[in-house]
């Protein structure tokens, strides 16, 4: 896990300048970007899009596809009211019917409005991959328990029935004469990512393996497979030219899938280095690690409820050690973090 001395030396150094120069320029690192997100998301052809900021400083994205006389909607936002609010934006964009919802993970924030798409187009096919219609039955993470608790009616206590569960086998699909490229990764921000490829755009649709300018959230802990699987994303799909991800607006497939690695792989480092430097990851050094990704990646917005980046980052460093067993599992469950208050 850890590389030598000198590498891990050197990415102190790093943070220690970085962080003279934001205290020198009055960076604060708890501080957010201002302004709302929420809004049409600019695609290519048939490709749109609605941003919608929910609770907790939360931008997420749904999409839809036109195809031969009808839509495709990937993913299906959080609460009902975000759901009703993209859904209402999808409507003015196009008269079509929607034809086919796909979800690409099991994370509730882009699950649990699919009562309302489904409640509109009952008709439409509901496509997720097997792990994460096994997740979102049998509440693994307990994602739908904690969010009845915290948004009360505005959140399912039902989800309608996935009508085609997606194998491994299943990596090519067409939907309403959509040509749609379908590869499920297992193991990285979620215990399963399916990305949807359209190559007549070169559209590559990443849910959140790739977001952009948006803080990571590592509560699966799996790291090193995230950063691996985002090389694995760019030898699959080459010709990408645009990825839409699941938070954070459309944008250049490689810079996205870069800038992506590269903080996940800066975290790292940095992490191993306090470790190699201290044997743990002390309070200054999650200190110190949270100030260098702030002025690293200022323009990122935090997420998954957290008020602030320094305060994500602080929880997804006893993520990763919760993942690599260097800290014992516990202090890192979703439900200690929880903060209803919007």
């Amino acid at each position: 896990m850890i590389r030598s001395l000198g590498y891990a030396t050197w990415f102190l150094l790093l943070a220690f300048v970085s962080m003279s120069v934001a205290a020198s320029a009055g960076v604060d690192p708890s501080a957010e970007p201002l302004g709302e997100t929420e809004g049409d998301l600019r695609g290519e052809g048939p490709i749109s899009g609605y941003a919608v900021d929910s609770a907790r400083n939360h931008s997420i994205n749904t999409y839809w596809i036109e195809g031969s006389t009808g839509l495709i909607v990937v993913d299906a936002q959080w609460r009902l009211s975000d759901a009703s609010r993209a859904l209402q934006a999808l409507k003015s964009s196009s008269d079509r019917p929607i034809k086919a919802i796909i979800i690409t993970h099991p994370h509730s924030d882009h699950f649990g409005g699919l009562p309302v798409f489904v409640g509109a187009a009952p008709h439409a096919e509901v496509i997720a991959s097997l792990p994460t219609v096994r997740s979102m039955a049998h509440d693994e993470q307990g994602f739908r328990k904690n969010r009845l608790v915290d948004f009360g009616p505005d959140f399912p206590a039902a989800l309608p029935r996935v009508t085609r569960v997606l194998t491994e086998a299943d990596t090519s699909l067409t939907l309403d004469g959509v040509t749609i490229e379908a590869v499920t990764f297992r193991g990285n921000e979620a215990p399963a990512t399916t990305v949807l490829y359209l190559p007549e755009q070169r559209a590559l649709f990443t849910g959140d393996l790739v977001n952009h300018r948006t803080t990571p959230v590592l509560y699966q802990g799996d790291l090193d497979g995230w950063i691996v699987q985002l090389s694995v994303l760019s030898q699959r799909f080459p010709n990408a030219r645009t990825i839409y991800p699941g938070h954070g607006a459309p944008g250049p497939a490689r810079a996205l899938i870069d800038e992506q690695r590269g903080y996940l792989i800066l975290l790292r480092d940095l992490v191993e280095a306090a470790l190699l430097e201290n044997g743990e990851v002390t309070e200054a050094d999650r200190k110190d690690i949270a100030c260098h990704l702030t002025t690293s990646f200022p323009a990122w917005r935090t997420s998954a409820g957290f008020a602030n980046r320094a305060a994500l980052i602080d929880q997804n460093i006893t993520w990763v050690l919760q993942g690599w067993r260097v800290q014992t599992a516990g202090s890192g469950d979703p439900i200690d973090f929880r903060d209803t208050d919007e």
